[in-house]
C-alpha cells in the first residue's frame, strides 16, 4: 500500500462554494474598526479653518449656491500664498449644514462616513485585483482594515476641514476602479471621477499620471491602443477643464510662491522626506504632527541623505519584488508611488508654507490607500501560511485574529490623536509641543488665548510667532493690539509700522495705528492715518467714525460732522455711526436732528449703554429731563457701576427739581470715581441750592484740590464762603479765579459787588 502524505488543510474557494463576503458584513466590520479608532472624534468641535469655512461662511445656503461655488477656499493671492479652489469640499459642507445645522457632531459623522467609503473602495479594488481564492476577500478586508486605522489619517478623519483629502481619495479610487475596467465608457467615467477628485483637492492632478503608468504595465498591454488613447484623452480633458475652471475663479490656472530653498538643497532633502513619511506610517507617535518641518539637507554626505537614499532603494526593491510575485499588485504600487513619493517631494515647488520643506501627514491618505491595495497580495500569502499552520482550518479565526491585531496596533494611537482636535486649545497646545518652530502654530494658539482672555499668555505666543517668522504681519498686528492693551504704546507702534512695511496695503493695520496715535494725542497724524486706511478701503465704516472723532477733538467740527455723515451713509445699519453723528449734531445746536440720529443708533444696537447714557444727557440739555430720566434709569439698572450714568441721572433729577435725589446720584458717581471733578462741582451746586452750605463748601474744597487751575472752581468756592460770611477768604478765592482766567467775568463782578448773592452755574454732560 502506498504511504499517504499529510495534506495541508484547504479552504473552499469562494467561487466554488459561493460564500462571498457579503457587503453588509464588510461594512459592519469596517464600521466597527472605524468607531474603535476614530469614534471619539464625534465629540470634537469646530477648530481652525472650520470656523471661517462653516461658522462664519455666509455662503453655506442654497440661496447662495452660485457664490459658494465661485468662492476660493484658500488665502488670497495678494498675500503671496497659493489659493485653493475646492468646490466639492464646499458642497459637502453645505449638505452637512442643511442636514445637521451647525452641530459639529454631524459634520464629524460625515467625515467618518467618508472614511468608511474610502475603506470600502480599498476593499473593492483589492478584491478585484486579487486572484480567485478563499483567502482573497479576507486579505482585501485586512488591507482595508489596516488603511482604516492608520493614525496618519487624523486630519482627514478628525478635522472637518481636512475632509478634502478623503473626498479626493474617494473620487481618485473611483477613477482607478473604473479605469481598471475594459472599454471606453468606464474610461470616460474614470475621467469624470478624476475631475471630481481635482475639485476636491489639487494634489489629485497626479491621478492621470498614475493611471497612464498603470496602462503601461504588462498586465494591461493586451488592450487596444485606441481604447487606451481614448482613456488618456479623457484624463487629459478632465485636467484641462479643471485648470480652465480654476483660472476663471481664481484668475490664474496655477499659483505658486517662490521656493525658500535653493534647488540643490531641495533635491538633497527629497530622500530625507521619505524617512519622515515612513515613520509617519509605521510609528507616528501619540499626538498630531501638523506641517512639521523636514530639516533641509545641505550636503550629499549628510547621514540623513544617505539613509534616505537607502530607504528609497529598499522601498523600490520591495515594490519590484512584490510586483514580480504578483503583477496585479502593480496598480496599487503605482498609485502609492506616484502620489506618495512625487507629490510630497515637489510640494515645496508649488506652495511655500512657513518652513522650507514641510512634512504633512495628510499627504499620506491617497498613497496609503494604494499601499494597502498592494499589500493585500502579501496579506494573501500571510493568510495562506496561517491557514496551513493553524490547527483548525477556519479562515474566520485566522482572519479575525489578524484584523484584530492590526486594529489594536494603531487604533489606540488614532483615538488619542483624534482627541487633539477636540477644541482649539487642545489642538494648538499639542501642535506647539510637536512643532515649536512653527510661527503659524504659535500664532493660532495666541488667538485661542486671546479669545479666552488669557492675554499675558497670548502676548507671549504672539511674540514667539514674530520671533520665528518676522514676516508674519498678522502676528505683528495682533501683537501691537496687545501691547496697546497693556499700555506699551511705543512697542505697539513699532509692531504696527513693521507690519505696514511688510504689507502696506492692509487698511486694518493702518486703522489700528491711527487709534494708537489718537490715544497719544497726535491728532493730525491720526487723522492722516485714518485717511490712508479709508483710501485703501473706502467702505471701512469704523475708520470714518474715528476720523470724525479725531477731527472733532482737533476742533474741526465741520470736518467731524462730514466724516460722521459719511459713516452713516456707508453703514446705515451701524448703530455707533448714527449715535456719534447724532451727538455731534446735538453739540452744534441741531438738537432735534441729533436726538433722532441717537435714537436710531440705540434702535440698531439696544445693548449699547454708552449711546443710551449719551442720549439721556442730550435730552436733559434739550429740556426733556423726564424722557432723559427714563433712559438713564434703564441704563443704571444695566450698568450700575458706571459713574457717568449716575452723574447724568443726577443732572436729570436736578432739572426736575428733585434735588435731594440729585445729590444722592452725584455722591454715588463720586463713590465710584473719587476724582470725578464734574460730579463734585454739580454736587456743590445742588447742596448750596438746598441750603447745605457747609456740605457745599466741602464739595468745592475737593473740586479745587482736583482742579487747582480752574477759575470756575475757585469762583464757586468763593460764592459759598461769601454766603457763610467768610468774606476775607471769599475775596481771596475771587482774586485767584480772576488771575487764572481774566476773561472769566464772574470773579471780577463778585469783587465789585461783595454784598450781592449770585446763583451758581452747574455743568452739563
Amino acid at each position: 500500500m502506498r504511504a499517504q502524505t499529510a495534506k495541508r488543510p484547504t479552504l473552499p474557494s469562494d467561487s466554488a462554494s459561493g460564500h462571498h463576503l457579503s457587503w453588509p458584513l464588510v461594512i459592519i466590520i469596517l464600521f466597527a474598526i472605524i468607531m474603535l479608532a476614530w469614534g471619539g472624534s464625534l465629540a470634537n468641535g469646530f477648530v481652525w479653518d472650520d470656523e471661517w469655512l462653516i461658522l462664519d461662511n455666509e455662503n453655506l445656503s442654497l440661496s447662495r449656491l452660485p457664490q459658494l461655488l465661485a468662492h476660493t477656499t484658500g488665502v488670497s493671492l495678494e498675500a503671496g500664498k497659493v489659493a485653493y479652489y475646492r468646490p466639492m469640499l464646499a458642497l459637502s459642507l453645505l449638505l452637512d449644514t442643511l442636514f445637521w445645522g451647525r452641530s459639529p457632531a454631524g459634520f464629524h459623522a460625515t467625515n467618518l462616513v467618508l472614511h468608511l467609503a474610502v475603506a470600502l473602495l480599498v476593499f473593492g479594488i483589492a478584491r478585484r485585483l486579487l486572484p480567485e481564492a478563499a483567502e482573497s476577500e479576507w486579505a482585501a478586508l485586512l488591507a482595508a482594515g489596516l488603511f482604516t486605522v492608520l493614525p496618519a489619517h487624523v486630519e482627514p478623519v478628525a478635522y472637518i476641514s481636512g475632509r478634502n483629502d478623503s473626498l479626493a481619495g474617494a473620487f481618485s479610487l473611483l477613477a482607478l476602479l473604473f479605469y481598471l475596467r475594459s472599454g471606453a465608457l468606464p474610461g470616460l467615467a474614470s475621467a469624470g471621477f478624476t475631475f471630481l477628485a481635482l475639485l476636491s483637492k489639487e494634489s489629485a492632478f497626479l491621478m492621470p499620471l498614475a493611471l497612464f503608468l498603470i496602462d503601461l504595465l504588462p498586465a494591461r498591454r493586451a488592450e487596444r491602443w485606441a481604447v487606451k488613447a481614448l482613456r488618456w484623452g479623457g484624463q487629459v480633458m478632465a485636467t484641462g477643464v479643471f485648470l480652465v475652471l480654476r483660472a476663471v475663479v481664481l484668475g490664474q490656472a496655477l499659483s505658486r510662491s517662490p521656493m525658500q530653498l535653493p534647488v540643490s538643497r531641495w533635491l538633497l532633502t527629497v530622500p530625507t522626506a521619505s524617512l519622515f513619511y515612513m515613520k509617519a506610517l509605521i510609528w507616528p507617535g501619540l499626538s498630531t504632527n501638523h506641517e512639521a518641518e523636514i530639516a533641509p539637507v545641505g550636503s550629499p554626505f549628510d547621514p540623513r541623505f544617505v539613509v534616505g537614499l537607502l530607504t528609497l532603494g529598499a522601498l523600490l526593491s520591495l515594490a519590484i519584488k512584490l510586483y514580480r510575485k504578483a503583477p496585479s499588485s502593480g496598480a496599487g504600487l503605482v498609485l502609492a508611488g506616484v502620489s506618495g513619493l512625487i507629490f510630497p517631494a515637489i510640494f515645496p515647488l508649488f506652495a511655500t508654507l512657513e518652513v522650507p520643506f514641510p512634512g504633512c501627514e495628510r499627504f499620506l491618505y491617497v498613497p496609503s490607500a494604494g499601499l494597502a491595495i498592494a499589500l493585500s497580495f502579501l496579506l494573501l500569502q500571510l493568510l495562506r501560511w496561517a491557514g496551513a499552520a493553524w490547527p483548525v482550518p477556519n479562515r474566520w479565526i485566522v482572519s479575525c485574529l489578524s484584523i484584530g491585531v492590526a486594529a489594536l496596533l494603531w487604533s489606540g494611537c488614532s483615538e488619542t490623536r483624534a482627541t487633539d482636535w477636540r477644541s482649539q486649545g487642545t489642538l494648538f497646545e499639542t501642535l506647539v509641543r510637536r512643532s515649536p518652530r512653527s510661527s503659524k502654530v504659535h500664532y493660532n494658539l495666541a488667538l485661542v488665548y486671546q479669545r479666552e482672555n488669557r492675554l499675558r499668555e497670548a502676548l507671549s505666543e504672539y511674540e514667539e510667532a514674530v520671533r520665528l517668522a518676522p514676516v508674519n504681519f498678522t502676528a505683528r498686528n495682533n501683537l501691537g493690539l496687545l501691547y496697546f492693551r497693556f499700555g506699551r504704546t511705543a512697542d505697539a507702534e513699532q509692531q504696527y509700522r513693521a507690519a505696514l512695511t511688510l504689507e502696506p496695503s492692509q487698511p486694518q493695520i493702518l486703522f489700528n495705528l491711527a487709534i494708537l496715535l489718537q490715544y497719544q494725542g497726535r491728532l493730525p497724524e491720526a487723522a492722516a492715518t485714518y485717511r490712508k486706511a479709508i483710501a485703501k478701503d473706502p467702505l471701512l465704516v469704523d475708520a470714518h467714525i474715528h476720523l470724525g472723532e479725531a477731527l472733532w477733538q482737533e476742533g474741526d467740527l465741520s470736518g467731524g460732522l462730514t466724516s460722521y455723515r459719511e459713516a452713516v451713509r456707508l453703514g446705515p445699519q451701524n448703530g455707533e455711526a448714527h449715535a456719534r453723528y447724532g451727538a455731534a449734531l446735538a453739540a452744534t445746536g441741531h438738537m432735534v436732528e441729533g436726538i433722532a440720529e441717537m435714537r436710531k443708533g440705540l434702535e440698531l444696537d439696544p445693548g449699547d449703554d454708552h449711546v443710551r447714557n449719551d442720549l439721556g444727557a442730550v435730552l436733559t440739555d434739550a429740556g426733556r429731563p423726564q424722557e432723559a430720566l427714563r433712559l438713564l434709569e434703564e441704563s443704571m439698572a444695566r450698568w450700575p457701576q458706571n459713574p457717568r450714568v449716575h452723574y447724568n441721572r443726577g443732572n436729570a433729577l436736578r432739572a426736575l427739581g428733585r434735588k435731594d435725589e440729585a445729590a444722592a446720584a452725584y455722591r454715588k458717581a463720586i463713590g465710584l470715581s473719587p476724582d470725578y471733578a464734574s460730579a463734585y462741582k454739580n454736587l456743590g451746586v445742588v447742596l448750596f441750592e438746598l441750603g447745605l452750605k457747609e456740605q457745599a463748601l466741602d464739595s468745592f474744597d475737593h473740586l479745587v484740590q482736583l482742579e487747582p487751575a480752574s477759575a470756575p472752581a475757585h469762583n464757586n468756592r468763593g460764592v459759598v464762603l461769601r454766603a457763610l460770611g467768610r468774606s476775607k477768604e471769599a475775596r481771596a478765592e475771587f482774586e485767584t479765579a480772576a488771575g487764572l482766567d481774566p476773561r472769566f467775568p464772574e470773579p471780577s463782578r463778585h469783587l465789585r459787588e461783595m454784598g450781592v448773592a449770585v446763583p451758581l452755574s452747574g455743568e452739563r454732560s
